[in-house]
């Protein structure tokens, strides 16, 4: 119930080689609605978890260098933030003036500021200012010991909104990163929201939401989901981390986990995902997300009607296996697209993170509705 599949994977942002980031491949941003799909064991969700971590090693490698376009003579500026009493890692490309619109990327579960490798560097050679950051607990940001959920994190970006001074923003996230800015909007309203791949919650929790399940999957469903938050708050998930840290194992896992260029993995690869993570408290934060409350579902967000006039962008990539097309938020924001005339729906060719494994595709989209300048009319 929780890990049938594993499918997205991040390109690193050194040397342009496949990364994973910190546990964004594993299951709390999956949808699973069948006792059917069955798990594939904690082994394959401990591998995704040791893979993930290890891109905090590679996020301070990696620096700012490749979120740099060529085409932009303005440096990008790196630098930590305090937010409540904790470090933040942030990152901003000033525009050139052409374009009002300032661009604030929310990454996905795991994720940090390299995830939007691809992305960001497109936007400021447009004109916009783009602004990235670590979420708490996440990428190089601060990982105090507290309670993480998808309402703190939307506070996080309403106090980033908030510092900018300014309305003319879009929010862009991915996986739960579309769900934190699909909250923070519901209650400080962006110009328009991009959400790519949004996902159903902070973990698997909600999916006994599900209106697809009956009531003996939904029992079955609440044992699995029990039986992960046992295992996540015992000794077991750091001695299985040790166990399977092999290169063998973890190029593996990663051939599964890229659906559309598995050659892209190779030995060094591997090998820099199987060190572990060196970011204190990363391993507390993961618990944390697993058996954490999961927050609102974009269903609940958007009940009734609400933010009807905000104008969105739904990108989804058609080879998701951890949010797929045709789980329920995927279902949902089709039918919304049909329904509401903000609602601009577009499917790719991609897995989980579309906007790594199919940037052309991705930038075109997202370029193109932001030079509609949608708001307008709302």
């Amino acid at each position: 119930l929780m890990f049938p599949n594993f499918g997205h994977v991040q390109r690193s942002p050194c040397a342009g080689r496949v990364q994973e980031p910190v546990a964004r491949h594993l299951a709390p941003v999956q949808e699973c609605t069948s006792v059917n799909s069955a798990s594939r064991g904690l082994k394959r969700s401990v591998l995704a978890g040791l893979v993930g971590l290890g891109c905090q090693n590679a996020s301070r490698r990696c620096g700012k260098r490749r979120l740099r376009s060529a085409a932009h003579s303005v440096e990008p500026t790196m630098k930590f933030e305090e937010w409540r009493g904790h470090q933040i890692r942030c990152i901003t490309a000033a525009g050139d003036g052409s374009k009002q619109i300032q661009i604030v990327l929310v990454h996905g579960f795991g994720g940090s500021i390299e995830y939007w490798r691809r992305l960001f560097p497109v936007l400021s050679e447009e004109g916009y200012t783009v602004h990235a950051f670590d979420l708490l607990g996440l990428g190089l940001s601060e990982k105090p010991p507290m309670e993480y959920s998808i309402e703190l994190w939307a506070e996080q970006v309403k106090d980033f909104l908030t510092k900018l001074g300014t309305e003319n923003v879009v929010l862009v996230g991915n996986s739960f990163g579309s769900l934190i800015s699909l909250l923070a909007a519901s209650e400080q309203r962006p110009k328009g929201i991009v959400m790519l791949n949004c996902a159903v919650g902070m973990n698997n929790k909600n999916m006994v939401k599900s209106p697809k399940m009956n009531d003996l999957q939904r029992f079955f469903a609440k044992l699995a989901l029990g039986l992960v938050d046992l295992i996540f708050r015992s000794p077991i998930l750091d001695a299985a981390f040790k166990s399977f840290a092999n290169k063998e194992q973890v190029s593996a896992l990663l051939k599964n986990l890229y659906p559309t260029n598995p050659a892209a993995v190779d030995d060094e690869l591997a090998e820099g995902f199987v060190q572990p993570s060196q970011t204190p408290g990363a391993l507390d934060v993961l618990r944390q997300i697993y058996t954490g409350n999961p927050g609102p579902t974009p269903m609940e967000i958007l009940a009734g009607g609400r933010m009807a006039d905000l104008p969105m962008k739904v990108i989804w990539g058609d080879q998701d296996t951890l949010t797929p097309i045709k789980g329920d938020v995927g279902s949902f924001l089709t039918e919304q697209a049909k329904e509401r005339s903000s609602i601009d729906f577009e499917i790719i060719s991609a897995g989980h993170l579309p906007h790594d494994e199919n940037p052309e595709a991705v930038n075109k989209a997202v370029l193109a509705w932001l030079a509609k300048e949608p708001w307008r009319s709302s």
